[in-house]
């Protein structure tokens, strides 16, 4: 490459003046100072520890997702068959209601009822017994203790 000329913007010489030529002193160029550079001891990670980990807790939440899953199908089915035992239940019960009903009736229940001594509550004499009820002594307070305590001791 060819090299370029030197652009001078500033001359304190110029021909015909008393001012001194400045002579230029050739610049050396500085030796390089070759460092020595410390051996490098790389450490060889044959895998990411982060990504590594990270994969783990995704399949552990993977494993529990569809843990969670399972379980909700099973409570489901539980909800399901429970749903179904109500309405058995309440179509039973509505049939041993319509049983009961048609299985008595009044009058044939008020003279059994009679034949065996039973009479009609306004018939009855009532009688009224009162028993007094003991009177309970109010427990002293703490304070009402200490009190009497005091005075006790100056009797």
């Amino acid at each position: 490459m060819a090299r370029k000329p030197e652009i001078q913007y500033v001359r304190y010489y110029s021909v015909g003046t008393a001012a001194k030529v400045l002579e230029r002193q050739p610049v050396a160029p500085k030796p390089k100072v070759q460092v020595k550079k410390a051996p490098v001891h790389r450490i060889v990670v044959s895998f990411d520890p982060i990504a590594v980990i990270g994969t783990m807790v995704a399949v552990v939440m993977l494993v529990c997702m569809l843990a969670g899953i399972v379980h909700l199908a099973k409570v489901n089915d539980e909800i399901a068959a429970m749903e179904s035992y109500v309405s058995t239940l309440q179509s039973q019960n509505t049939r041993l209601q319509a049983q009961y009903r048609e299985s008595f009736d009044l009058q044939t229940v008020k003279t059994t009822a009679e034949s065996m001594g039973l009479v009609p509550k306004d018939q009855v004499r009532h009688i009224t017994v009162r028993i007094p009820e003991p009177v309970v002594e109010k427990e002293p307070s703490w304070w009402e203790s200490v009190v009497t305590n005091f005075k006790e001791l100056f009797a």
